[in-house]
């Protein structure tokens, strides 16, 4: 909006200019001026149609950016399915849309310009011919060149007027876009529930029902589904299903009717089936929800929550604990007890002040959610709300969470109040139901039942069913379900792990494979534990940078037509100011028709060769945004996993997304200025010059003076630009983390903070945007003063040389310097803007070269034929690795056989190595020495995607990207529907259960999937992650507790299916509910980096001393439950 003024500043130079032009030339000036306004139509007409397709470009950014985005959080699953390519091309193809359009608005802005640019020229042109029509001839020298150097005067305006008006409807565009967020709906906010402390209850809810996507007539215009990347790529996604198309997943999903009260002091756990409200009803009652009915829920007290994702902020440990409450040393250690954090804390080499990196990047899934548990403990509160945070720890450290910070027990009541307040436990551990107060059990978004655990058995209802469920698959030769709570709660050992094991009190911090989790995880090491510091590139931009945008451009082709386009419209220009001297002085012995014929035939060329310049200067604009975002964004998608890790999201958007507008726009308008201002100013030196060579002296100094300028504000110009982007990127950053958090933080009352905080960094990119702004003006002020001082000198060289150069000459060297002054002036501020926003050119530049790079994601002379691997078979022999030179090793000469077909449980404590193996099966990590082999195939022969392609994953974090359920499972239609269908029904996500009283499919294969698939329980999630894994049908499937968020039924359920449809493929599963793998072939336990132990389960079990042994007991696993699971099938090894 810098030229903004320019929008009504123009309409008064126009009048003035007429004014004047009417005294000096009469009528005739009318008739040029009118012409010009005849004109202005079509430039009107322009930025119309220029407006509309930047409204198209800013749609299809937005698709783009928040496709690039979905990607780079999912990136750890791209690579490990080896999709990277694939999304690549999906994500190059909306850039291609985006740009496609981009240039036919820069194509129209060209010709925009090109008239605009040839406005004096045209409008003299009509001036002077009707001027001479009228019987004045060719006029005299005195009220022509005035006549001419007025008109000239409007070049610059009119040049920027198109500009100018670009930039308002960029801002209109922009305000059109804040204003739909400024006028969305909004649920109620934390701050507005409603808490009494007289109230004789926690929490009281009354006939209460939410929904969480309310229908609003208002909104029928608006388009409800979520943006399908395929079908807006044009591929066909809406194939014609085998089978009716159930309810689609947009179906606003509601709790209807709740009604509660929650007793002071007491401990109330939530139950029910995966997609039962369970969760809703935590979002509900913490305001995320939009409340249709009954009143809002009443609260004893200040509430703090749990929630069941982790959310981590990029600082220390003890800050994301205490999260802007004030340290109390007393209660902080208690929490750390309760939370099961001190043996972690140990071992960390700075403690409780290790930073954490984005998205806690330094720690397992237990150990962010043991964080998240004792931040909501040691949050000042009445009321907590855990939102299943024990499914992502271990057994034995639930165990000792759920005694010491959710139950509370005698140890913690006794430190600074904690455990004495009221908490509600949404949990799929059903086993821990008989300490609880009181359950209430959800299906279908309904309370079905509450009460305590033995009234709810007694009732024998839904909670029987499931509990009656869970039971048989804790012990299938026991009824459980008549259990009584004390048997049951014998069952749970309340000895802390640290009190028990020290090693046994941590989650294995590379133990799962989550969204967005490190790569490795190596303790005691610094530079693991920071993120990677943003770099500062200083001094001048080198040529480099000019030669690679350059090169991107197609230069190589296209420039030759640039100059020659330059030269075409340059020559125009002079030959026009010539001939009218010549006219003038009736040089040439043709008529006054003649005169006026080429006149208006150079001014004519002139807009065509300007138009020409245009575009192809466009074009190279086109072609070098194109080639170096891709350039940047494959080598972004190729990086390792370590990357990622230690870089901030925010910061890599702001590459790709300010930079890259940057270069699209602002890049391209400034060169443009640049190189149709240079040739203006070329072109008037070699006219002034060829007059007289005293005025090329005067030109010389002043041209000096103004390089001195440029060279003084250059290198503070571009620095600042530096500064400005690295604050940007910090701004994105800080936005995009509490955009992740916002549910955290308004359940917090954090808001405020957190906004505050927010503001801070956008004063300080500011600051260095405003710092921008005002060096511009110091700038311009003293070009301005060099401008008027070059006029002064040639007036007095002009007047000084009046015997010896003609008049019309002179006119024309009066004219031109003015046109010099002006576009000198403009010329240095374009070009340091040119440097400036070669800044982001370099800084896209710089991850397309410097960002580190997997291996070859494919290798033609070395990969296996297709039907690699046939068996399945594994050979880790003698493999060592470490996560970087120098780091200690993870793996230390492990060597493990896994024949074809084996069914694999890895298990160990912390830091044994576990997921380490699993790394350096999918190469996300190089091994230093030894080798995997598959089928006999060394793997470090194989092309990373090849490799990745031919083994499936299904990880305990599903990721899911915005689509649809067919997309989500086959995004690149490999497949059809039938296939689809069969591996959604065998997943279990459309199972129906009759005793739920569930009577039809609940969802098809185009039910759309939202942003990280949050229109779906979590559960739900790992069911598709699940489906996906049938569709890919590999060999080799490798499992991290893909069921820890699932209910215990459907656990069995996935368990069922996995024994049943990977009968036949090798299986290796990463192990923390160790009854998942006791009725495996092999149980490999892992320690330091080995092998210590491997074997059939009930050999294992047999070892009193052993490991496995040890982790049974834990665990209440007995031999009778391993001899169970076996069914009647035992292993050779089985006595």
């Amino acid at each position: 909006m810098g030229l903004f003024h320019m929008s009504w500043a123009t309409p008064i130079q126009l009048a003035a200019i007429l004014a004047i032009l009417v005294l000096q030339i009469g009528p005739s000036s009318l008739a040029g001026v009118g012409f010009i306004l005849m004109l202005l139509p079509l430039q009107i007409a322009a930025m119309g149609l220029m407006f509309s397709l930047r409204m198209k470009v800013v749609s299809w950014t937005d698709k783009r950016t928040r496709k690039t985005q979905e990607v780079l959080q999912g990136v750890k699953l791209l690579k490990l399915f080896g999709w990277e390519e694939a999304f690549l091309s999906i994500i190059d193809r909306f850039r291609v849309k985006e740009l496609n359009l981009l240039h036919k608005a820069l194509v129209v802005l060209a010709a925009s310009l090109a008239l605009a640019n040839s406005f004096p020229l045209l409008g003299s042109v009509i001036a002077f011919v009707t001027y001479s029509a009228m019987g004045h001839g060719a006029g005299n020298p005195e009220a022509v060149f005035t006549s001419l150097s007025l008109f000239n005067l409007l070049g610059l305006p009119l040049l920027i007027l198109p500009i100018a008006l670009g930039s308002i409807a960029d801002a209109r565009s922009g305000i059109q876009r804040l204003e739909k967020v400024f006028e969305a709906e909004v649920v109620e906010e934390q701050d507005e529930i409603f808490v009494d402390s007289t109230l004789d209850a926690s929490i009281r809810v009354t006939k209460s029902s939410w929904v969480w996507e309310p229908n609003n007539a208002d909104d029928g215009d608006q388009e409800k589904k979520p943006d399908n990347p395929i079908a807006d790529l044009s591929i066909d996604d809406q194939k014609n299903p085998t089978h009716p198309n159930p309810a689609n997943v947009t179906s606003s999903f509601r709790l209807t009717d709740i009604e509660m009260d929650i007793k002071r002091g007491s401990l109330t756990a939530i139950v029910g089936p995966i997609a039962s409200g369970k969760s809703s009803l935590i979002q509900a009652l913490i305001g995320e929800m939009q409340q249709i009915s009954g009143s809002p829920p009443s609260f004893g007290g200040q509430v703090s929550y749990c929630p069941q994702n982790a959310w981590i902020q990029n600082d220390t440990i003890r800050d994301n604990i205490i999260f802007g409450s004030e340290m109390d040393e007393k209660r902080y250690q208690a929490v750390i007890h309760a939370a099961c954090l001190q043996a972690d804390l140990d071992m960390l080499p700075q403690g409780d002040m290790t930073l954490i990196g984005e998205k806690g990047i330094n720690l397992s899934g237990g150990q962010k959610q043991r964080i998240n548990i004792a931040r909501s403990i040691y949050f000042i509160s009445d009321i907590i709300l855990f939102d299943d945070p024990l499914s992502a720890v271990d057994a034995h450290v639930a165990k000792h969470v759920f005694e010491h910070a959710i139950r509370g027990s005698n140890y913690t009541a006794g430190h600074s109040g904690i455990g004495n307040q009221t908490k509600i436990l949404v949990t799929h551990a059903l086993h821990l139901l008989p300490k609880v107060d009181e359950i209430i059990c959800m299906n279908d978004g309904k309370i079905q039942e509450r009460g305590t655990f033995d009234e709810l058995l007694a009732a024998g209802g839904t909670f029987c069913a499931l509990y009656r469920d869970f039971a048989g698959g804790q012990h299938q030769q026991n009824d459980t379900a008549n259990q009584t709570p004390e048997k049951a709660e014998t069952e749970i050992s309340t000895k802390s792990p640290t009190e028990k094991d020290h090693n046994q009190s941590l989650d294995d911090r590379v133990d799962h494979i989550p969204k967005n989790e490190p790569s490795g995880k190596i303790e005691g090491d610094d530079d693991l534990n920071q993120m990677q510091q943003e770099e500062r590139v200083t001094g001048s931009v080198p040529w480099s940078v000019y030669k690679h945008l350059f090169t991107a451009g197609n230069g190589k082709w296209l420039g030759p037509l640039l100059v020659i386009s330059v030269v075409f419209e340059q020559s125009a220009v002079v030959l026009s100011s010539y001939w009218l001297v010549w006219w003038q002085n009736a040089k040439l012995q043709i008529s006054q028709a003649t005169y006026m014929g080429v006149y208006a035939s150079l001014g004519i060329f002139q807009t065509l060769s300007g138009f020409a310049m245009g575009a192809v200067g466009v074009t190279i604009g086109f072609y070098a945004s194109k080639n170096l975002h891709h350039g940047a964004l494959k080598a972004i998608t190729r990086a390792p996993l370590a990357f990622f890790d230690t870089t901030p999201l925010g910061r890599i958007m702001n590459r790709l997304s300010k930079d890259v507008d940057s270069i699209d726009n602002k890049l391209n308008d400034s060169m443009r200025m640049v190189l149709t201002t240079l040739s203006q100013v070329i072109g008037a030196i070699i006219l002034i010059g060829i007059t007289s060579r005293y005025f090329l002296l005067a030109m010389a100094g002043v041209t000096a003076g103004c390089w001195l300028l440029a060279s003084f504000y250059r290198p503070s110009a571009r620095d600042i630009q530096r500064l400005n982007n690295l604050l940007r990127s910090k701004l994105y950053a800080q936005f995009t983390e509490s955009l992740n958090g916002i549910t955290t933080i308004k359940a917090y009352g954090m808001k405020a903070k957190s906004i505050v905080k927010h503001c801070r960094l956008l004063d300080h990119e500011t600051r260095a945007y405003y710092l921008t702004a005002v060096n511009q003006q110091w700038l311009g002020i003293r070009l301005e003063g060099f401008g008027s001082i070059l006029v002064f000198i040639v007036a007095i060289i002009s007047v000084a040389q009046a015997g010896s150069i003609n008049p019309s000459q002179i006119g024309l060297i009066l004219t031109y310097v003015q046109t010099i002054s002006q576009s000198l002036s403009w010329l240095v501020r374009q070009i340091a803007e040119v440097e400036n926003s070669l800044n982001s050119v370099e800084r896209v530049l710089w991850y397309q070269k410097n960002v580190p790079q997997e291996a070859a994601a494919l290798l033609p002379d070395t990969d296996p034929d297709a039907t690699w691997p046939s068996g399945g078979s594994i050979q880790f022999d003698s493999i060592v690795m470490s996560y970087r030179p120098g780091l200690p090793q993870v793996l230390k000469g492990l060597s493990i056989d896994v024949g074809a077909g084996e069914k694999i449980g890895v298990v160990g404590r912390t830091g044994a190595g576990k997921s380490s193996l699993m790394l350096a099966l999918f190469r996300t990590t190089e091994l230093e020495s030894g080798s995997i082999k598959i089928d006999g195939v060394n793997i470090r022969e194989i092309g990373l995607d090849r490799l990745r392609r031919s083994i499936s994953i299904i990880p305990q974090d599903a990721i899911l990207f915005e689509g649809t359920i067919r997309t989500n499972l086959d995004p690149f239609d490999e497949y059809d529907d039938q296939s689809l269908w069969d591996a959604l029904s065998r997943s279990g996500l459309n199972q129906k259960n009759a005793s739920l009283g569930e009577t039809k499919e609940k969802y098809g294969l185009d039910s759309v999937i939202e942003d990280e698939g949050v229109n779906l329980s979590v559960g739900e999630r790992n069911l598709v992650s699940l489906a996906r894994a049938l569709v890919k049908n590999s060999k080799i499937i490798v499992l991290d507790e893909a069921t820890a968020s699932v209910d215990f039924e459907t656990d069995a359920k996935i368990q069922e299916t996995i024994r049943k449809e990977f009968g036949e493929k090798t299986l290796l599963c990463i192990a923390h509910r160790l009854r998942t793998v006791i009725n495996y072939d092999k149980i490999v336990v892992m320690d330091g980096g080995r092998a210590v132990e491997i074997g059939t389960p009930l050999a294992l079990y047999d070892q009193e001393t052993g490991i496995f042994r040890n982790m049974c007991e834990s665990s209440s696993i007995t031999r009778q439950d391993i001899v169970s699971s076996r069914g009647a099938h035992p292993l050779a090894g089985d006595t």
